[in-house]
C-alpha cells in the first residue's frame, strides 16, 4: 500500500477565498468554532475570506484535515460545547490516564488522541465565551 501524499504547498494551495469559504463550511462549525480549533484569529479568517490576505498553505491544510475529521464529528463537537466544563475535565483526566496506558501508535491510541483533542477544543472554546 502507497503512502499518502505529502502535503505540498507547490502543487496544492489553493488560497482563493471562495476555496476557503467551501472548506469552512465543509467543517459545519462556526468561524469562531474553527479559529479556536487551528489557532488563528478570527479577524485574520476574516482577511482570508475577503481576500485582503491571501490564505498560506498550513492554514488551507489544516482546514481541509478538519473538515475531513469533523466529517462525523461535527454533532459530537457541538454536544461536548453543551456539557459543564467540569464534566469536560474529568472526561479529559479519564482519557488522559487510557492514553498513559495505550500502546503508541494503535487504533485505539490514535482514537484516544482524537477523543483528547475534542474535548481540548471544547474546554477551549468554552473558556473563551
Amino acid at each position: 500500500m502507497k503512502a499518502p501524499p505529502a502535503p505540498n504547498a507547490r502543487l496544492l494551495h489553493r488560497p482563493e477565498p471562495e476555496y476557503i469559504a467551501v472548506l469552512i463550511d465543509l467543517t459545519g462549525l462556526s468561524q469562531e468554532e474553527l479559529c479556536v480549533c487551528i489557532d488563528i484569529d478570527t479577524r485574520q479568517l476574516r482577511r482570508y475570506l475577503r481576500g485582503e490576505t491571501p490564505t498560506p498553505y498550513v492554514v488551507q491544510f489544516a482546514i481541509e484535515h478538519l473538515a475531513t475529521y469533523l466529517a462525523g464529528n461535527v454533532d459530537t463537537h457541538r454536544e461536548l460545547l453543551a456539557r459543564s466544563n467540569a464534566e469536560l475535565e474529568r472526561e479529559r483526566a479519564t482519557v488522559q490516564r487510557a492514553l498513559k496506558r495505550a500502546v503508541s501508535p494503535s487504533r485505539q491510541y490514535l482514537r484516544l488522541l482524537k477523543q483528547l483533542e475534542l474535548l481540548e477544543g471544547a474546554i477551549a472554546a468554552k473558556s473563551k465565551r
